[in-house]
């Protein structure tokens, strides 16, 4: 609304100019991409890649609240902060080719110019400017708190929510088997280093092979409780009732058998993409809840990374035209699109002549092969946009004549799980059916009109409302598109990295293969 501030308005107010920004999801169909890989695979994020972290953490929450206990926000940001520096500096020292390591290109940096000793507090306080990490809570807060409040591992403590402490049962339980790995004399040391405010080389190297972040050993304490935590229930201090608890595991078990058939699966691409292969057809992974989930999960990665393909497209030759009516738009997108899938399909009738429905049968019989096409979408530069459009309307064929005869059972499914938004693919596909019937030009003007511009313009008007932020690539007045920017195809991350290291930081998997323990892992909990 406007304001009025020493006799001036100042905006938000109606016809004030308002900077475009880049943004995400411009069809708003990743957010169900997120909420599926977020229920098949709670308690880590793509951003949380050491499993050791989350022992690392609940022992310095420990160590706060037995040495300091003060209820200060600024001191206990600043404990967490210099210990995170500290441990980024002790992997830099020690583990120069460790990734996922927090702080630690920074640490790698300050290490080849810094004397010695090095001053932590320098770059971990958050009053000074060169520092480690903007988020005043460190890489704690902004990427492992949540992750760690998902496990049941920490909470908010009673007197300040800001400030967190371990779980009584659970993470006091993952802190002692932590501390349990290291040295009194070494514990005792790090603690002092983060109250000096400084570290020496020699205590980097001294802290470098107890406190790793790789320093998990097989059958000790601490390995057996992050084996239990990722192969227990998905929530483990939570009695529910009702519902699915064994999303992750089942996950895991099913990311194990593939890591351990890679040949089985080569052909259907990643991960996710193979379950729309249907080549989990064994027990008990036929009978796997997660199977239907990374199903509908990879559906929805084809459908919205197609119609972001149309879209980006669409913005190229807009910018190559510049402003130009809507109608003869749509007309002149369609015709091109339309002449580039003939020359493509040389050989058959007119592609003008094809309904949809014939189109997508044709396809498919000649093998399910969507990630061929958007292997192809991905070599498109921006001097042949519509071989783009035309292998991302070849993709969305190849997943409705495939799924067509599931979109109620994954609907369902979806909103059973809490997996289902707005805009999902199951939605994208009950309008193609009802329009299968239509010529494939008639098919593609109605699918660039609605499912392509306007529900850009839908969901930027909706982060506009919700954000105050201007994610329009196009400008549509007086009937008249403009352009405004050119934004790429993405897809999401479905976790699936962090599992990954995970896994082989707990000697599970080493080179995407599975190590011994890693198929000791697997028989005994498919028994």
């Amino acid at each position: 609304m406007p304001v009025l501030n020493n006799g001036q308005w100042e905006a938000p107010f109606w016809g004030a100019s308002k900077s475009f920004i880049t943004g995400q999801d411009m069809l708003g169909m990743q957010n169900t991409s997120i909420a599926t890989y977020a229920t098949l695979l709670p308690g880590l994020t793509n951003l949380t890649r050491r499993i050791r972290y989350y022992g690392y953490y609940t022992w310095m929450l420990e160590q706060y609240a037995k040495t300091k206990g003060k209820v200060s926000v600024s001191e206990f940001q600043r404990f967490m902060r210099r210990g995170e520096l500290i441990l980024a500096f002790v992997m830099a020292h020690n583990h120069t080719e460790e990734l996922g390591v927090v702080g630690s290109l920074y640490a790698r940096n300050r290490l080849q110019k810094e004397t010695d000793p090095i001053d932590i507090a320098a770059g971990a306080d958050s009053e000074n400017e060169d520092i480690y990490w903007q988020y005043s809570s460190g890489a704690f807060g902004q990427y492992y708190q949540g992750a760690l409040s998902t496990t049941g591992l920490i909470s908010s403590s009673e007197k300040q929510n800001r400030i967190l402490v371990c779980t009584a049962d659970y993470g006091r339980k993952l802190a002692e088997h932590f501390e349990s790995t290291i040295s009194e004399e070494t514990r005792i040391r790090y603690l002092a280093t983060i109250d000096r405010g400084k570290i020496s080389r020699e205590e980097l190297k001294s802290f470098g092979k107890e406190f790793s972040v790789t320093a998990i050993q097989p059958h000790s304490r601490e390995w057996d409780f992050y084996v239990e935590m990722l192969f227990g229930k998905d929530f483990a201090t939570v009695h529910a009732t009702t519902g699915h608890t064994t999303f992750r595991v089942e996950t895991i078990l099913l990311y194990l058998e593939y890591l351990d058939n890679s040949k089985k699966f080569e052909t259907a691409g990643s991960f996710p993409r193979s379950f729309l292969h249907q080549l989990w057809d064994k027990e008990p992974f036929t009978g796997y809840t997660a199977c239907k989930g990374w199903h509908y999960y990879a559906l929805n990665e084809f459908a919205h990374y197609s119609l972001e393909t149309i879209l980006w497209a669409c913005l190229v030759e807009l910018r190559n035209q510049g402003p130009v009516f809507l109608p003869d738009f749509i007309e002149g997108f369609t015709d091109k699109t339309v002449t580039t899938l003939n020359s493509i399909l040389a050989g058959h009738d007119d592609a003008r002549q094809w309904t949809f429905s014939s189109f997508a049968e044709d396809l498919y019989n000649n093998g399910f092969t969507p990630s061929l096409y958007t292997g192809v979408i991905n070599q498109t530069g921006e001097d042949k946009p519509h071989e783009g459009a035309v292998c991302a309307l070849q993709v969305l064929a190849q997943i409705y004549r495939h799924d067509k005869g599931r979109i109620s059972d994954l609907n369902a499914y979806a909103l059973k799980y809490g997996m289902h938004r707005e805009g999902d693919v199951t939605e994208l596909l009950s309008w193609i059916q009802k329009n299968e019937n239509l010529p494939i030009p008639d098919f593609f003007r109605k699918l660039l009109l609605q499912h392509v511009l306007n529900r850009h313009i839908e969901v930027a008007m909706r982060k506009m409302r919700n954000r105050n932020e201007n994610t329009l690539k196009f400008i549509l007045e007086d009937n008249t598109l403009k352009p405004v920017d050119v934004v790429e195809p993405v897809w999401t991350g479905p976790r699936l990295d962090s599992l990954h290291q995970f896994l082989v930081d707990l000697k599970l998997v080493e080179n995407n293969t599975l190590t011994a323990l890693g198929k000791e892992m697997l028989k005994e909990h498919l028994r």
